[in-house]
């Protein structure tokens, strides 16, 4: 009686059933190389292999730059990093973008293209019932005198503090020309025109900010100073300024062969120049 072997008995005889392999002379016929292997020799061998090499592919991440190409690898630093980077960035997008619109602005300014817009609010009278008012003890009327000696006293010296932190209170500049006047500042007439004649010079230190030259081979300056001022020529002739130049105070920046316009702006609203030209 023969004895059926089972599927896994014979599955496993396949795996251990032995191959050779030789190389043989071929004119003598003698073996040169035997090498005998089985299923299960290569299966061993070839797991031994990818164990190896999945080893080796960990020290080689592990232990190189290469884990930094990895998506999602990072350390906690280079994460704090990152974000810092990209906040500093957000923060950079906005500056530029405030910058291009305020160049924009003075642009819009310089060809006269500005508007104002005018907006008329309803303010209302609040409405309030005096009989909370009416009966005041010893006690509360002296803390009401407190009180208001104390906002007395505070006024007094917010008005003190701006008087010493107020810009034009203390400003003094150049004037950007020793020619005649043509015609002064007024309400109506926000600018000062001057005859030709001498080169004109920068009334205060700053950056030249805008560049525009006109149609008659004439140009159009302005230059920002600090503390929010910035002086504004027209019909002027220009070689050497570029956008970004830094000008000195009383240092020459154009010629005046026609008789040009001058204007001076504190925080987005014109001022009298002539106020605050050194004596």
């Amino acid at each position: 009686m023969i004895d059926k072997k089972s599927k896994w008995q014979q599955f496993w005889e396949k795996l251990r059933l032995k191959y050779r392999f030789q190389i043989v002379d071929d004119i003598s016929y003698a073996v040169k190389f035997v090498f005998e292997l089985n299923l299960l020799n290569i299966i061993t061998i070839s797991g031994i292999l990818i164990a190896l090499f999945m080893f080796l592919n960990f020290l080689l991440i592990a232990y190189t730059p290469l884990k930094r190409y990895i998506p999602g690898y990072g350390t906690t630093s280079s994460r704090k990093e990152a974000i810092e980077l990209s906040l500093k960035t957000e923060q950079l997008e906005k500056q530029i973008d405030d910058y291009e619109q305020y160049v924009k602005d003075i642009k819009a300014v310089l060809k006269d293209e500005a508007r104002t817009v005018k907006r008329d609010e309803e303010i209302k009278t609040p409405s309030i019932d005096s009989s909370y008012l009416v009966a005041v003890t010893v006690n509360e009327a002296a803390f009401i005198n407190e009180i208001e000696k104390g906002l007395k006293n505070a006024d007094l010296n917010k008005n003190i503090q701006d008087a010493k932190t107020n810009v034009l209170g203390n400003l003094k500049i150049t004037a950007p020309s020793t020619n005649k006047i043509k015609k002064e500042y007024s309400d109506k007439h926000k600018r000062i025109e001057y005859a030709k004649g001498d080169s004109i010079v920068n009334p205060l230190d700053g950056k030249v900010i805008v560049l525009i030259d006109n149609d008659d081979g004439t140009t159009t300056l302005a230059i920002q100073h600090e503390h929010d001022l910035v002086s504004i020529f027209k019909n002027i002739t220009i070689n050497s300024l570029k956008t970004g130049t830094f000008v000195k105070e009383s240092a020459k920046i154009a010629a005046n062969e026609k008789g040009f316009v001058y204007q001076l702006w504190y925080q987005g609203k014109q001022v009298n120049p002539i106020k605050y030209y050194k004596k």
